[in-house]
């Protein structure tokens, strides 16, 4: 494990929801003060903090951004020129909007079959799912975290499925997509990319009669062997991103077409620290390797 000077200052960030860092974040934050580092958890919007008092600041639990995206992205930038941002920027700007899956598929990704629904466009629900053939879909906004409004419908859903994409075109563009049944039965397997390395695989499995695999809804984690499709499929989707992660979770689902990518997450994703000294030894390896920068306001925080 690479050793840091002990005035060395790492922000965790966090939301109000995880004040302390989210549990999937304490053998990083281990890691990190075992290797000399000042660690703390500090929420995003805290306005009583200053950030350029930090040397890394790393966004980790920030699970309420999708809520306030524009407050949330005008603190990324207020960071990043402040100090070193892990993610960088640029990353996170694109990563907070799920239409980059349509640049992943540009660039060569699979991923789950999905349409982008613009205000004002006209588009119809029955002509998406009907010209497609899509028995069952999902609708849901392009900046969401945590299934938030996320809906299942089926072909006779069409009234209540065309209501609910009106209320999410009113506050911003949706995405509407195939339904993938072996999120039931086979759940959705998430691969972590730390440093460009696959590091290790997890499967995350919804309760049953639910599609939503997170834990928030019932959803159980398990770690399971990296399978070579799943690896290739992870590696070209991070290739594929606009600036190197530092860290992504790549979440993938078996098709009848085969794997196929259901979402590059760079923001606040699980990484499932807990399953894997190996991605904890080269989240800490790239967080010391950001260089203390000269002139750093090295004052106390209020956290």
């Amino acid at each position: 494990m690479p050793e840091m000077s002990a005035d060395r200052r790492i922000a965790l960030a966090c939301s109000d929801e995880t004040p302390a860092g989210a549990p999937d974040d304490a053998p990083l934050a281990d890691a990190l003060a075992a290797a000399g580092a000042q660690v703390a958890h500090a929420r995003w919007d805290d306005p009583s903090i200053d950030w350029a008092s930090f040397d890394v600041v790393v966004v980790r639990s920030t699970w309420d951004y999708h809520l306030r995206a524009p407050a949330f992205l005008a603190w990324v930038e207020r960071v990043a020129g402040a100090t070193r941002l892990v993610n960088p920027l640029e990353l996170l700007r694109w990563n907070a909007d799920k239409r980059y899956l349509v640049d992943l598929e540009r660039a060569g990704a699979a991923i789950t079959p999905s349409v982008v629904v613009a205000p004002g466009d006209g588009a119809r629900l029955d002509a998406i799912v009907g010209d497609r053939g899509w028995e069952r879909f999902v609708v849901k906004p392009t900046v969401s975290a945590t299934a938030f409004g996320t809906e299942r419908f089926g072909a006779g859903d069409l009234d209540r499925a065309s209501a609910h994409l009106a209320g999410l075109l009113e506050r911003g563009p949706a995405l509407v997509q195939r339904y993938e049944p072996a999120i039931e039965t086979d759940g959705e397997r998430s691969v972590m990319v730390i440093g460009g390395v696959v590091t290790h695989c997890a499967v995350k499995r919804p309760k049953a009669g639910d599609f939503r695999c997170q834990s928030d809804f019932g959803g159980t984690v398990e770690p399971v062997p990296l399978r070579t499709a799943d690896a290739d499929l992870a590696r070209r989707a991070v290739g594929a991103a606009p600036v190197a992660p530092a860290y992504a979770r790549v979440d993938v689902i078996d098709t009848p077409d085969g794997v196929r990518l259901m979402e590059l997450e760079c923001i606040e994703p699980e990484l499932f620290f807990r399953l894997s000294e190996d991605a904890v030894g080269r989240m800490v390896a790239i967080i010391a390797k950001s260089p203390e920068r000269e002139g750093r306001v090295n004052r106390p925080t209020s956290l």
